[in-house]
């Protein structure tokens, strides 16, 4: 009968726009989630950074200290 197909129908359709709405919900949750991660990975980055900037100059200062230390030494020896 008709009128039981069309109430199958728009049923149906009911059923798919949920599901689609659900789809939909989990597909903004996992963005949410990927944001949320890549903010993490960026903030880490950027501590990462700052480390490796401070270990340079730490290397470059105690490089130049050495220098000094090995000049210093070179002089005292010569002076003996």
């Amino acid at each position: 009968d008709i009128a039981e197909n069309d109430r199958a129908l728009r049923r149906d359709i009911a059923i798919s726009q949920h599901a689609a709405t659900y789809d939909q919900m989990e597909v903004n949750w996992a963005r949410s989630k990927i944001a949320q991660y890549i903010e993490k990975v960026q903030a880490q980055t950027e501590i990462l950074d700052s480390v490796t900037r401070t270990l340079g100059e730490l290397a470059s200062a105690t490089l130049a200290a050495n220098g000094s230390t090995v000049s210093l030494a070179n002089e005292t020896l010569s002076s003996e």
